[in-house]
């Protein structure tokens, strides 16, 4: 299990032109809308075309989702790229699914067919992809968003590969719509329109086909007709019914230009647009700034409308919430339109770069941001501009490690090179410690990845540059694992340091602990017993200075480890009880406390406390992540000790709702339904790996186990709380004499 780290990164607000943009928000206050490209023409071909299919490689999805973006004539090669930039997509968006993260798979398959335009899209684009396709297809039916359900298993009927697969397909569809048929049974004819005005739109915007766009249409000029017809007979509202009416009728008056809008704009049809807006259906219903400023998006050069329906759409700035009575769904891919269309109307300009970039890093697609940026921002950029970039790909950087694709973080960073060269020629300048914090989000990914020889390389980078506390502990940690001791020990003086000059003392006490081993490691007992000494005083001092809950935590904490050295077992329980009671009200430090608390319980052989800690593990509601390494940890203790359940680890491993990831896999191994050779077979990364072949060591007798474990403990995954418990059980541990005359809380 790794240790969190808490990256955090933010995106700027995005920098606010005055003009009819900001009055667009002002005249459509009843609702808005605003989403897609300049005028569009159909492609050749269309559906139905054939389109070779091409394949390309992970290193070039970022320079083809640039040009997509870019090119608005159609063709037949950017057919064949789109094709091939939306399955390679669609297999990232897997990816996520299968690591647990159903809402980012979710949203990386939406960002995939963003990218295509009724007209050219077809089902066929997405051969090979129906698993993504059925994770996603299964996610929305769950909560019952049938356009997008409709649209996702319309696709799978012609692209799944068996007869029984497509008949599946067909069996939920005709599933989909009898459900629809059975909610809307005691429905008005108001309500109905609704509902079916919702699912067609829904299904429009992520199935772009000319069908479904026409479907949509007709569903919203229906539902605005009737609520116009409605309103002009309405009498006062007697029963249930009618009041859902009434506020149907309503929904449709003041939403209803607003969705028929929001669909041309993600369509790209401006024009087409315009045309649906002057269907008779909608007549006095169209607030004519709306109107005016979707004429000027037709006309083109109109960024300051562009950026009119971004502001109104709650995307300029973070944050900012829409404007609009519109669907989140709808609102998202009218925003993802409007960022295109201004990147359109701006390429080469910052400004018109960076909202796009945003969502692009929201679909699963921002390692597209640099080559975009590189393009704006040209040879000579100001610094706040450069700023703005590199915290948009900063945010690249941790959203796709968060979500388990470490070589999209790697490529990102690799096509950030030129912005990071710009940077570098502006040494001493505020930009200087932002470009540095991309070279130390890499070496943090690199670690956890485990792959350290690239992560002592990026953190030596950013040592170089600006040293910090948290860049040097890494890299003694790389070092100690590589061997290299000295080396280690000469980045905790520089730790040291940093923690003494800022009045740290939490982190001086860490810092001694950390010297305190790396002397064990180095055979000299003197300075390792001094070493731990100034660990147990300074952490002593942290404890009685501490002001906050977390402060008091991190020092409870570090005391209770340093404790373990003395043989104070007693002792560094109390000090694990009372940084539990302290962070109560701190997640983060919280789950830090109880899966240290869980590690020494394990490693000392303290069964009491190991299911005390699991109970209260439960009670706290532990992410699914941290859960179920204190539920595993309790069944080894218990195997090890001899010792039958009482049911505490098997209650936590059933509270565990994960179906996907890693943490899934290990639910399954520890309720006995998959062997050490499956789940070593099932990890996928390095540091999954490491983790298995963990628990598999710790399956045999403490003898069998040693050999393993000290391998383990010797491994790259050096971010795993279990390399820490491999260390402790493998290696021989000396135990101090306390200091004389030192009375201990």
């Amino acid at each position: 299990m790794s240790s969190k780290n808490g990256l955090i990164a933010s995106l700027p607000a995005v920098a606010r032109r005055v003009g009819c943009g900001v009055a667009l928000a002002a005249c459509i206050s009843l609702a808005g809308c605003g989403n897609g490209q300049s005028t569009a023409k159909h492609p050749t071909g269309g559906p139905g075309a054939e389109v070779p299919h091409i394949t390309i490689e992970p290193a070039q999805f970022a320079g083809i989702v640039h040009e997509l973006l870019r090119e608005t004539e159609p063709s037949g090669e950017r057919l064949k790229q789109l094709g091939a930039a939306m399955r390679y997509q669609l297999s990232r968006a897997e990816l996520r699914f299968v690591n647990g993260h159903p809402e980012a798979g979710l949203r990386a398959l939406v960002g995939a067919l963003y990218l295509a335009r009724p007209g050219e899209f077809s089902a066929d684009l997405l051969q090979g992809q129906d698993a993504a396709l059925l994770h996603a297809a299964r996610a929305v039916s769950k909560v019952g968003n049938s356009g997008r359900a409709l649209a996702f298993y319309g696709m799978l009927e012609q692209i799944s590969p068996t007869l029984g697969e497509r008949t599946d397909a067909q069996a939920h569809m005709a599933a989909l719509n009898d459900w629809t048929r059975a909610e809307n049974t005691s429905a008005g004819p108001m309500r109905r329109a609704g509902e079916i005005q919702r699912s067609t739109l829904q299904r429009a915007m992520v199935e772009p086909t000319l069908k479904s766009r026409s479907e949509a249409v007709a569903a919203i000029q229906d539902w605005v007709k009737l609520a116009k017809a409605f309103t002009s007979e309405q009498t006062a509202p007697r029963t249930m019914q009618e009041r859902e009416e009434g506020m149907e009728a309503y929904r449709a008056l003041r939403t209803g230009a607003l969705n028929l809008a929001a669909l041309f704009l993600r369509s790209g049809h401006i024009d087409e647009g315009l045309a649906a807006l002057d269907h008779p259906s909608l007549d006095r219903v169209v607030p004519p700034n709306l109107q005016e400023q979707l004429g000027r998006l037709s006309d083109g050069d109109a960024p300051e409308s562009w950026l009119g329906f971004l502001s109104l759409l709650g995307r300029a700035g973070p944050g900012q919430p829409h404007q609009t009575g519109l669907d989140d769904a709808i609102s998202n891919g009218a925003a993802f339109g409007a960022a295109v269309g201004l990147y359109r109307e701006q390429i080469g300009n910052v400004e018109g770069t960076i909202p796009l970039c945003a969502v692009l890093v929201e679909y699963a697609m921002g390692e597209a941001c640099a080559p975009m940026f590189v393009e704006a921002l040209g040879g000579d950029p100001s610094p706040q501009e450069l700023g703005v970039a590199l915290d948009v790909l900063l945010r690249t950087l941790i959203t796709e490690e968060s979500m388990g694709d470490v070589a999209a973080a790697r490529r990102a960073y690799l096509h950030a090179a030129p912005l990071l060269e710009l940077a570098s020629r502006e040494a001493g300048s505020p930009i200087e410690p932002r470009s540095n914090q991309l070279r130390y989000t890499m070496g943090v990914i690199e670690t956890r990845a485990g792959n350290l020889a690239a992560a002592a390389r990026y953190l030596s980078q950013a040592v170089a540059i600006g040293p910090s506390a948290d860049a040097l502990k890494r890299l003694a940690a790389i070092h100690r694992q590589q061997g290299k001791l000295k080396s280690a020990l000469a980045d905790l003086d520089g730790v040291f340091k940093i923690h003494r000059s800022n009045g740290n003392i939490a982190g001086e006490a860490e810092t001694e602990l950390f010297r305190f081993e790396l002397y064990g490691a180095l055979g000299d007992a003197r300075a390792q017993g001094k070493a731990l000494e100034r660990a147990l005083l300074r952490s002593l001092d942290a404890r009685n200075t501490a002001h906050t809950g977390a402060e008091t935590a991190r020092a409870e904490r570090t005391l209770a480890q340093i404790l373990e050295h003395y043989g104070e077992l007693s002792h560094a329980t109390r000090a694990g009880e009372r940084a539990f009671e302290a962070s109560s009200n701190d997640s983060r430090q919280l789950s830090m406390t109880l899966l240290d608390t869980s590690r020494r319980a394990l490693v000392f052989g303290q069964l009491a406390l190991g299911r005390k800690t699991v109970r209260q593990s439960i009670d706290a509601n532990l992410d699914d992540e941290d859960l179920i390494y204190t539920a595993l940890w309790l069944k080894l203790l218990e195997q090890r000790l001899g010792v039958s359940s009482d049911g505490t680890w098997e209650d936590a491993l059933s509270s565990i709702s994960a179906r996907e990831g890693w943490p899934a896999r290990l639910k399954a191994w520890g309720n006995g339904r998959q062997s050490h050779e499956q789940l070593l077979a099932a990890a996928t990364t390095r540091v999954q790996k490491v983790e298995a072949r963990f628990y598999a060591a710790m399956s045999q007798t403490p003898a069998k186990a040693k050999s393993s474990l000290l391998s383990i403990g010797k491994s790259e995954a050096i971010e795993l709380v279990e390399v820490t418990i491999a260390r402790n059980l493998s290696e021989k541990q000396t135990r101090f004499p306390l200091p004389q005359g030192l009375p201990l809380p």
